[in-house]
């Protein structure tokens, strides 16, 4: 299996479990939000817009292909525009400064790409 993220490429199950951890403790924290948009099924593909709120960050909107054979997910892809949530600023005046130069930063690469690739 291969994991396609802008940082280079995964290949492995040890080398993509952090990824998916760390989604998975993300999306599990308290006050997650998460809205399915649109989900569509066509024999062995599925296609999903969503939107989320973590505690970390707001996902505007996130899109999801799924390449499934037997019943498996060999080759999954994303794209989302993201964002730091507000709730992780302090008090702190600097802080949103900071969080508003990232935001700025981030509009330049509006859109993150992943890859799945299962290998049978």
């Amino acid at each position: 299996m291969r994991l396609f993220t802008p940082g280079g490429p995964l290949r492995g199950v040890e080398a993509i479990r952090p990824f998916f951890e760390a989604m998975l403790a993300e999306f599990g924290q308290p006050g997650t939000t998460f809205s399915m948009e649109l989900r569509s099924i066509v024999t062995d593909f599925a296609y999903v817009i969503w939107t989320a709120e973590t505690a970390d960050n707001v996902y505007e909107m996130a899109t999801d292909t799924l390449v499934m054979r037997e019943g498996k997910i060999v080759a999954q892809s994303f794209a989302g525009k993201m964002a730091p949530s507000t709730s992780v600023l302090s008090e702190n005046p600097a802080d949103l400064f900071r969080v508003r130069s990232l935001r700025q930063r981030q509009h330049q690469q509006d859109a993150r790409l992943l890859w799945v690739e299962g290998v049978a």
